[in-house]
């Protein structure tokens, strides 16, 4: 409730107010279907304490349905396609270091939630973790389609949050399907890729969304379209943003890479097990969906550092008024999760006893973790990227440019000085990825019918509209609406009314109590 709250710190905004609706209604949604995992977690075990790891046999109609309930409660708060409704909007509405905290840490507890109550059972099936892997891979792809075709920062990093998310569940459904056939190494890997990849999302996407919140309060505006310029006025914003993107987008030598390579490797571990059918999905479309949701993640990372901080801005008469700087704070700020993201991805062995201490204690599997991964071989090869890197830079710097000329153009096409209007703008950039993709983004295009040769003033704008949301919630919503009016009467404003609702529900539980003792 304190993050619907704060969410409405700019509650004068329309947009705002629609955002705060939506994820008050998906989180009591979400709370409803904890409720009944819940319940059916007491019919089973007779207790609301917490079970034993692998107590509750999965293989029950029971199990299904506590199985059922749990991904889709905690399915919400996660933001799991289509569960995910909520999310773009209330990330991108939020201020930044809400954001911040609700990428970073909340939708997290969702993934905890899934974690802990699959620890619970035994006897698991496999199309449990190949039903949970489908969701992953429906996620990531789907989450960094709609982020590439995004104008507004803050939405599209809520939904490449999406897009991590179902990274996570990869690993988590490739971990089940290690517990369905006894192979420790795939267990390990799955589950150690999703654990690791949750504290690394948290690192690099909270860094991500305290860069967008300075780029936004110097630029005065949340549409990319309209920045640029931005990486000489704001260095350590881009310098610590550009270690965030690389993460994100899962490339070596940072963080992001590491947990990544994770569940890469577990993929293909499956390569040498071909006698359950099952796991030629893993195979056949796992490792190339994991390839396709990194590279597409660069891609849009591209386009954001490229229009963000690079070329011309377009709001210099802003920018001349204004007088943000960066602030020693802010600088230190920033840096923390930027060292993080290095620290991790250079030195991963330092990881290596909490993911084996989270993993004993879902898995009851005591490991050494090295056994597994290559960690040693890992840094070795990051140092030496950063050595042939420097290498190159002191190159570059101390050989290449002192012996370079320049030499003006003659001709610039009747423009002598260029400016923005002459660069690449988001919407432009991502345009050939967005078209590929017109069968699941639905894009509004509205522009002016041009009839004269040289037109005064013209316009090109283009709108993605979530497909689950307005294809599926909303006419939902509206139906209900419509149909059970009725119940509104209910609400009628008397405490006196209430109190009687509260006395008649007590009554119903103390008679269910006594129906249970007999």
């Amino acid at each position: 409730m304190l993050l619907f709250f704060l969410l409405l710190t700019e509650h004068n905004q329309p947009e705002v107010l629609d955002a705060g609706k939506l994820y008050i209604i998906l989180t009591h949604i979400c709370t409803f279907f904890i409720f009944l995992a819940g319940a059916t977690c007491y019919k089973i075990t007779g207790s609301f304490d917490f079970p034993e790891a692998g107590s509750i046999n999965a293989a029950t109609a029971d199990g299904f349905v506590l199985f059922l309930l749990v991904m889709i409660g905690f399915g919400i708060k996660a933001g799991i396609i289509p569960l995910h409704v909520w999310l773009p909007s209330a990330h991108a509405n939020a201020p930044s270091n809400v954001s911040a905290i609700m990428s970073g840490l909340m939708i997290k507890m969702g993934v905890y939630g899934i974690i802990r109550f699959l620890s619970f059972f035994y006897n698991i099936p496999m199309y449990w973790g190949v039903l949970i892997f489908i969701a992953g891979i429906v996620s990531a792809l789907t989450g960094v389609i709609y982020a590439i075709a995004q104008h507004d920062l803050k939405k599209l990093l809520a939904y490449h949050s999406i897009e991590n998310i179902g990274i996570i569940l990869m690993g988590i459904g490739l971990g089940l399907a290690g517990i369905s056939m006894n192979n420790t190494a795939i267990v390990v890997l799955g589950f150690a890729g999703a654990l690791l990849h949750v504290f690394n999302h948290a690192t690099f996407k909270s860094l991500l969304f305290m860069g967008a919140g300075v780029i936004i309060k110097y630029s005065g505006t949340k549409k990319m379209d309209n920045m640029g310029g931005l990486a000489k006025k704001l260095p350590v914003t881009f310098y610590t943003f550009l270690i965030a993107s690389i993460s994100i987008s899962g490339l070596p030598p940072f963080n992001g890479f590491i947990s990544e390579f994770f569940i890469y490797i577990g993929m293909f571990n499956i390569l040498s097990y071909h006698e359950v059918d099952a796991l030629n999905f893993f195979q056949l479309m796992g490792i190339p969906a994991l390839a396709l949701v990194g590279g597409l993640a660069a891609a849009c990372f591209i386009k954001v550092n490229g229009t963000v901080f690079m070329g011309q801005s377009a709001n210099e008469k802003y920018l001349k008024e204004q007088t943000f700087q960066e602030t020693n704070l802010l600088k230190f700020t920033l840096g923390i999760p930027a060292v993080i993201c290095i620290l991790i991805g250079i030195i991963p062995f330092i990881m290596k006893i909490p993911l084996e201490n989270a993993i004993f204690a879902i898995t009851e599997i005591n490991i050494n973790l090295a056994d597994f991964f290559p960690f040693k071989e890992i840094t070795f090869f990051i140092l030496l990227f950063y050595l042939i890197f420097a290498l190159a830079w002191f190159i570059f710097h101390n050989v290449y440019m002192k012996k370079a000329t320049y030499v003006d153009e003659t001709w610039g096409c009747g423009y002598s000085v260029t400016n923005q209007k002459f660069s690449y703008t988001a919407t432009s950039f991502a345009a050939t990825i967005t078209e590929l993709f017109r069968f699941i983004l639905k894009m509004e295009i509205k522009k002016d019918n041009i009839t004269e040769i040289f037109p005064k003033k013209s316009y090109f704008m283009t709108h993605i509209e979530d497909l689950f949301l307005n294809g599926i919630y909303k006419p939902s919503m509206n139906f209900l609406d419509e149909h059970i009016d009725f119940i509104r009467k209910l609400q009628a404003g008397n405490i006196n009314a209430y109190i009687l609702y509260k006395l008649v529900a007590i009554i119903l539980f103390i008679i269910y109590g006594i129906y249970l003792i007999w």
